[in-house]
């Protein structure tokens, strides 16, 4: 399985998400650098943030499901759950289905 890694800001994880859809890796996990933990199984991807694709994501998000459930996304990725990245990877792949 790979693991996207990404610099723990939702511009980040959002770039991660960018590049699940442009790769077709809908098998992966997201971690961000804070929680990541290294498993001998898996093949790791650094993601580098890129704003214009992040952009592209949350307008894409909001166009599914309007502000305010981008806005409850972005409250659950503050938190401090550390499978919150996952959740919400695996949450937004339900919305863009």
């Amino acid at each position: 399985m790979k693991t996207l890694i990404y610099d723990a800001t939702i511009e980040g994880f959002l770039t991660s998400i960018f590049y699940c859809y442009e790769k077709d890796e809908f098998l992966s996990r997201v971690s961000s650098t804070a929680t990541f933990q290294n498993n001998l199984l898996d093949e790791f991807i650094e993601i580098s943030t890129d704003k214009i694709k992040a952009k592209r994501v949350k307008q894409g998000i909001i166009k599914k499901v309007g502000i305010n459930l981008f806005n409850e996304i972005n409250t659950v990725f503050c938190s401090d759950d550390q499978n919150k990245d996952n959740v919400l990877f695996d949450y937004l792949k339900l919305i863009f289905a």
